[in-house]
């Protein structure tokens, strides 16, 4: 088992190597190769997720997305993979637009939220999901939760902002700037 976590880890670091060298499919081998070695290895998958996502293709979160599955295939309750997994799920929804991917991302984000209720990031991701499958009231209360459960985070006012500006509300919109100014000032 030694021997197998040393091998992982120098796949692991060959892949990071390869990949701040700009050679993404050299890089997503070696995590596989990783991820063969020791497949009960969360990091491992972990890892190869994160390389196979930078291709920046649609492709390429769900190549991003069957790695972390199959890490969630031997951990179903890691937090770190399920919260991968809910962030990968957003991207592709928020790609493709598809109301079965929205479907699919907010379902993760609300079994996240579920579990952990006062976990500011779950909470933005499940508004993010909820503004696009055009659910605006429900989207407001979560982009709400979320800033209060981080007041130092200027991503839930943004989303706020871009709720009024969905529905027309200029004068929220431009409430919601301001107040994400004086918070930026006030640094």
């Amino acid at each position: 088992l030694g021997a197998g976590d040393v091998r992982s880890d120098r796949h692991l670091a060959t892949a990071t190597d390869l990949l701040a060298t700009g050679d993404q499919r050299a890089a997503l081998e070696a995590a596989d190769r990783a991820t063969d070695r020791r497949p009960d290895s969360i990091r491992a998958w972990f890892v190869a997720s994160r390389v196979a996502a930078t291709g920046g293709t649609i492709l390429d979160v769900d190549a991003a997305l069957d790695r972390i599955e199959s890490g969630l295939d031997r951990s179903p309750l890691d937090p770190a993979l399920r919260t991968e997994r809910s962030r990968l799920l957003l991207d592709r929804a928020g790609r493709s637009g598809a109301s079965a991917d929205i479907d699919r991302a907010a379902g993760a984000l609300t079994d996240l939220v579920a579990d952990d209720p006062n976990h500011a990031e779950h909470r933005l991701r499940l508004g993010v999901a909820l503004v696009l499958d055009e659910r605006l009231d429900e989207a407001e209360a979560e982009l709400r939760r979320a800033a209060d459960l981080a007041p130092g985070s200027s991503a839930p006012i943004v989303d706020l902002a871009r709720v009024a500006i969905l529905r027309g509300d200029d004068a929220a919109a431009q409430a919601a700037i301001d107040a994400l100014d004086d918070r930026i000032e006030s640094e």
